[in-house]
């Protein structure tokens, strides 16, 4: 196993004993974010599958690991990584039950001390830092650039001269959507390590139809239980309407899922009690409203509260789901069964939704 250690920190051994590096977590969902390592040579490649430690402080930093590959940009300066939301513990969640087919009981099998972590930033144990401004980032590249080039043989050194400026552009252009993490040890001059969100989860599109609702407020689009992989069977029972009774000629190894659900890996939340739900609501319409365009704003203000009572009215029969990427603010989505039907019924906030043709 080959193991990166950050370059500026290293430093003399002071009383080391060895550990072993046991990680287990348990895969929720996949790429939710992507992290930059700024200029792969400034990382000390090591042939070990142990964690090393001082008394005091790391030898030196470790900040990503062979497990985890990489793409190259900018010549090579950047390394570009793809983290993953992950669940330490073992969590047992049916993401696709009808509430109402279970008399409305408590879900079961959930660990109510699961912890949701990136795995990168787990693994190595990443601590975020505040936000940088420009000006401060500025700064910081200026010293890091100044304290990292005499570390690097003379050959590295020409090839970071030549290179690094494109590197510090394209990190800047994406300066306001950044995380910034540090090695364990927040050494003051060690490596940052950056992190950003891709592209908006995809949450629908034109393949499933829609209905409007509340004034063009929320999508109304009807969701179907299907079978993954080729199977003979009724995709369309609702579990509650046959009694209970187990699937016929249905294969072991078939999984049910919701069509929408599966398609954009729509990723199920707790649910809401009232309180929550209405403040959730009021930082989703918050934060939401400066990014329409002004035209869009005033209709937004004017019917967005008839549609939030129609939700609310709802509240106890729905499921909520967010994107792929679970991001904290992200656009809900909302399921519910309708009278007597056998497939979910989704709800989608219109406004929070941005066409993409592909």
């Amino acid at each position: 196993m080959l193991v990166y250690q950050d370059l500026l920190t290293d430093m003399d051994l002071m009383g080391i004993c060895e550990l072993d590096l046991v990680i287990d977590l348990g895969l929720w969902c996949s790429v939710p974010s992507i992290l930059l390592y700024l200029y792969g040579q400034a990382l000390e490649t090591v042939n070990s599958a142990r964690l090393c430690v001082t008394t005091k402080r790391f030898i030196s930093d470790e900040l990503l690991s062979d497990s985890f590959p990489y793409k190259e940009l900018e010549n090579g300066m950047l390394w570009e990584v793809e983290g993953k939301w992950v669940v330490k513990g073992s969590v047992d969640v049916d993401i696709g039950a009808n509430p109402s087919a279970e008399g409305g009981e408590e879900e079961e099998g959930v660990d109510d001390q699961a912890v949701k972590v990136v795995d990168i930033v787990d693994t190595f144990r990443l601590q975020e830092q505040p936000a940088f401004d420009k000006k401060q980032f500025v700064a910081f590249l200026k010293r890091y650039i100044k304290n990292l080039t005499p570390k690097l043989e003379p050959e590295k050194q020409e090839l970071f001269k030549k290179n690094i400026e494109g590197a510090m552009k394209y990190i800047l252009s994406k300066l306001s959507d950044l995380q910034f993490f540090v090695g364990e040890s927040m050494h003051d001059d060690g490596s940052l390590v950056f992190a950003y969100y891709k592209d908006g989860d995809e949450l629908l599109s034109d393949s499933f139809p829609y209905k409007e609702l509340e004034n063009g407020m929320l999508w109304e689009v009807e969701g179907k239980w299907v079978v993954n992989g080729s199977v003979d069977v009724d995709i369309g029972a609702n579990p509650s309407a046959e009694g209970g009774e187990e699937d016929e000629g249905v294969d072991d190894t078939a999984v049910k899922v919701v069509d929408i659900v599966d398609t954009f890996r729509l990723q199920e939340q707790p649910a809401f009690d009232k309180k929550q739900f209405v403040a959730f609501l009021k930082r989703y319409i918050k934060n939401l409203t400066p990014k329409l365009e002004p035209e869009k704003q005033e209709v937004f203000k004017k019917n967005i509260e008839g549609a939030m009572k129609y939700i609310l009215s709802k509240l106890s029969d729905l499921q909520f789901f967010v994107g792929e990427s679970m991001h904290d603010d992200g656009s809900l989505v909302f399921a519910y069964y309708k009278d007597g039907a056998s497939d979910p019924t989704f709800l989608y906030i219109a406004y929070g939704l941005k066409e993409i043709k592909c």
